[in-house]
């Protein structure tokens, strides 16, 4: 009897988190399919979908993963398309972290890995913030596509390389691609500063003049 409850106080729970996670990322400038599309069809597309094929170079397959590559493409084309980040900022944006990933970006035998994950998120963050009054969509688009190219795109010669007649995939570690990670946290750290930020505005106008 004990465990059916604790599974019924677990689900209401996360209900209840998610719910609230949801409701921040539409007050920070996404939609509920964002949110779903960034939040909730990783995990499942990366059980349920295999990475696909994308391009051949150098007799090196390349492939995609579902979660650290088609969903922050499709998410940030959105967020372009319906006018909620600016294309001028966006482009911006991702030059400064394409730079900034690759420098952090090292080609080995188990594909591109990053060797300070911390310094692309806060520079996202940073950036936005200073650039958007709605810096989480502009940090996601920034972020994601600043380390697809740079840390990817730009290091496929590289990967050539030691991987000649072999396979790679793109954002292949799915949720815990740094791609992923980098989007997702830089969001979340754009969405914690400006409520704090609007917290501090609320209480200035309650104190007394």
């Amino acid at each position: 009897m004990i465990q059916p409850l604790l599974l019924v106080v677990v689900i209401l729970a996360l209900a209840t988190a998610l719910r609230y996670i949801f409701s921040a990322f539409e007050n920070a400038g996404f939609d509920r399919f964002d949110a779903f599309a960034i939040l909730i069809l990783p995990p499942i597309l990366e059980t349920l979908v295999h990475p696909l094929y994308i391009a051949s170079y150098a007799g090196m397959k390349i492939y995609a993963d579902p979660a650290g590559f088609f969903i922050p493409l499709v998410v940030s084309a959105r967020l372009v398309a319906s006018g909620r980040v600016h294309p001028l900022k966006v482009i911006v944006g991702i030059a400064i972290l394409t730079y900034v990933c690759n420098k952090n970006a090292v080609v080995g035998h188990l594909g591109v890995g990053i060797t300070d994950i911390i310094t692309p998120i806060v520079v996202t963050s940073f950036y936005s913030l200073y650039a958007s009054h709605k810096p989480a969509p502009l940090a996601y688009v920034s972020g994601t596509l600043g380390m697809i190219i740079g840390a990817d795109i730009l290091n496929i010669f590289g990967l050539s390389r030691l991987f000649n007649g072999k396979v790679i995939i793109i954002g292949g570690a799915g949720v815990f691609d740094a791609i992923y990670l980098v989007g997702v946290f830089a969001a979340f750290l754009d969405i914690l500063v400006s409520h704090a930020g609007r917290l501090r505005i609320k209480e200035s106008f309650k104190k007394p003049t």
